[in-house]
């Protein structure tokens, strides 16, 4: 009697587990939407693009564009130094996830997307910052995205 055991990396939510590699397999999952196991987006906290309504969803699409746009220009944006509101996310890897993505040449970027004035915010009494977005986004050597995602801790609520 012969017994074969098959090993695999456990793949959850479209293929993509925080704790497994960045196989070609994920990273096409990624570059689809999947969003992994654990990541998924929390009320009040943050976002995902796979997850999000259509007010969240443009603020993402903003921020992924802004990214996109200074990552054609890279190296010369190499940090917050260079330029506050668009900037690589400097981090030490957490995950499996992301110290592969980042090992294969992916680089978590920063984005801030403004959704009001400063002029009418003071106009309407309210806090210019509560207006203004994070957007977290990973871009691989080729410019394709994946993992975007809006934080909204102390800002005023997307499509609420």
């Amino acid at each position: 009697m012969t017994t074969t055991t098959t090993t695999t990396t456990p793949l959850l939510h479209g293929g993509v587990s925080p704790d497994a590699p960045a196989t070609p397999e994920v990273i096409a999952a990624l570059i689809g939407g999947a969003v992994p196991e654990g990541w998924e987006s929390v009320p009040g906290s943050f976002v995902n693009l796979a997850e999000a309504g259509p007010e969240a969803r443009a603020v993402i699409e903003q921020g992924v564009a802004m990214a996109q746009q200074f990552w054609m220009a890279w190296p010369r944006v190499r940090s917050k130094a260079d330029n506050r509101d668009i900037h690589p996310f400097d981090m030490e890897p957490k995950f499996e996830l992301s110290k592969s993505l980042q090992e294969q040449g992916w680089v978590q970027w920063h984005s801030a997307v403004q959704t009001r004035s400063k002029e009418a915010c003071a106009a309407e009494g309210v806090k210019y910052k509560r207006y203004r977005y994070a957007v977290h986004v990973w871009i691989s050597p080729k410019g394709e995205t994946a993992l975007a995602k809006v934080k909204l801790r102390g800002k005023e609520p997307l499509d609420g």
